[in-house]
């Protein structure tokens, strides 16, 4: 159709250059609010899934009733002994059953699956407090490691990939926003792993550590001020007797 024409026009050309960089600014603005936000949004997720570990002591306390597939009083006497094990022994066995999985897992190429779920059991006993009890088992996971596997290669490498997953990625974050809030808890703990975890998350290592100097520059500020302020002059009564002396 000969007659019929159109123009497209740039929204932005029709203004000055002052509003388009006003325009730019702003957008920058709420892009970086909205990725605060996402990040925060993440911890509080985290923080809220693990907190189920903190389960009501009222519900753990209550008795259950007798289910119907339960055992006797004489078959629970007779197999008693044989789960009769020490605290030691079941984390033992923990740690043995945990190791064989990762190296089945890391044979057949499915390592993710087994680091995945430890990433999640590392985050969840960073929330409820036991940050010393993950590093245990990583320490104690790397040690059997070392036995098992030939080759230092070898051994470095599941190492390096299983403290990068339990202590890498939202689990550091949490653990570093932990660390801010009680530094006395947990620090000579989490020294032992920290040089294993990857360069990658340097980035948020030197970001909590930005945070710290700069609460450190506003504590620091507020305290000079504050001196500042304070009246260093002797009491009254002195600078009435030292003016009658002069």
């Amino acid at each position: 159709m000969p007659h019929v024409k159109w123009e497209c026009v740039d929204a932005f050309a029709e203004g000055d250059a002052t509003e388009r960089e006003q325009f730019y600014g702003e957008a920058d603005q709420i892009e970086s609010l909205a990725e605060k936000a996402a990040q925060q949004n993440q911890m509080n997720r985290l923080e809220m899934q693990a907190m189920a570990l903190s389960t009501d002591d009222a519900a753990l306390g209550r008795k259950k009733e007798r289910s119907p597939f339960a055992l006797d009083d004489a078959a629970r006497q007779h197999l008693a002994p044989h789960f009769d094990i020490s605290n030691e022994a079941w984390a033992e066995r923990f740690v043995d059953a945990l190791v064989e999985g990762y190296l089945d897992s890391a044979a057949h190429r499915d390592a993710p699956l087994v680091l995945a779920s430890l990433r999640r059991s590392a985050a969840d006993l960073v929330v409820a407090g036991r940050l010393s009890v993950a590093v245990q088992i990583n320490l104690a996971v790397i040690e059997r490691l070392r036995a098992r596997v030939q080759g230092a290669e070898n051994q470095s490498k599941l190492a390096a990939a299983l403290t990068n997953a339990m202590f890498g990625g939202d689990t550091l974050e949490i653990v570093l926003k932990r660390l801010r809030e009680d530094p006395n808890s947990d620090v000579d703990s989490f020294a032992l792993v920290l040089p294993g975890i990857s360069a990658n998350e340097y980035s948020t290592v030197l970001m909590c550590l930005r945070e710290v100097i700069l609460n450190g520059r506003e504590g620091y500020r507020g305290a000079t001020e504050l001196e500042g302020r304070v009246d260093t002059r002797p009491p009254l009564e002195t600078r009435e007797h030292l003016d009658a002396d002069v």
